[in-house]
């Protein structure tokens, strides 16, 4: 139970029943009953509903541990291993648990390569017209233009979400940006130059690299011998 004292008041004169309200001799009382009931269960239930959620997803953990302010809880550290001893190993609170997300923060500032990997939370690609592949791309894709059969708003993904990024790497597929599950979620800009050679409807090639693993993307246009690039860096919440 807690005590905690309260300013004198008249307002307190003015109550029929202050115990009634948890008001003893001038101080609030929070019983052990109260403070389990609504201020701990709702979270703690959230916290293990969050870690089952990551273990289905993960189907093979070796280890939980529990960081931040409320991760050194006792009280959390004994339900955590009262529901996940039995499929987890390893159940520890770290040293200094508190510190975590700003010593790692600070660590990756001095080395941001110390993270040689990381799994993508998102699938990242460009919108692309490419040539059109009969039998393969549906016809309301399909683009007559001057310099040939196109096939628009086709998805290249540069990676897929839930995969291991080391440090620069990018793997691509096909994809079409109106499919199922496909949204924008960001414009990012490449400057390009002008180009007073080429006239309308005339085919200029573009090489598109997005560079991953750190904590930013850097995407590019390779434009002959020209390079146009530009820099999108996460915040703290989606890197760390």
């Amino acid at each position: 139970d807690q005590f905690l004292q309260l300013p004198a008041n008249r307002c307190f004169d003015d109550l029929e029943d202050p115990e009634a309200v948890g008001i003893d001799d001038g101080y609030l009382v929070l019983t052990a009953a109260e403070l389990k009931e609504n201020v701990f269960e709702p979270v703690v239930k959230d916290v293990l509903s969050l870690i089952q959620e990551q273990l289905t997803q993960a189907k093979d953990c070796a280890a939980i541990f529990l960081v931040g302010g409320f991760g050194s809880s006792n009280y959390l550290y004994s339900r955590v291993k009262a529901q996940f001893s039995s499929q987890v190993g390893l159940i520890s609170i770290p040293p200094r648990p508190e510190l975590a997300v700003v010593r790692g923060a600070v660590c990756v500032g001095l080395n941001p390569r110390v993270v040689t990997s990381r799994i993508a939370r998102r699938c990242y690609g460009i919108s692309s017209d490419q040539p059109f592949e009969k039998g393969k791309d549906p016809l309301a894709k399909r683009k007559f233009e001057v310099n040939g059969v196109w096939c628009i708003d086709r998805f290249s993904p540069y990676v897929k979400k839930g995969q291991k990024l080391n440090v620069d790497e990018c793997i691509s597929r096909e994809r079409y940006t109106t499919d199922a599950g496909v949204s924008k979620l960001a414009d990012i800009p490449i400057p390009c130059p002008h180009l007073p050679s080429s006239r309308l409807g005339s085919m200029v090639k573009v090489k598109v690299n997005m560079n991953f693993g750190l904590n930013e993307i850097k995407a590019e246009a390779v434009v002959g011998d020209k390079v146009y690039s530009t820099i999108l860096q996460f915040d703290a919440v989606d890197t760390y």
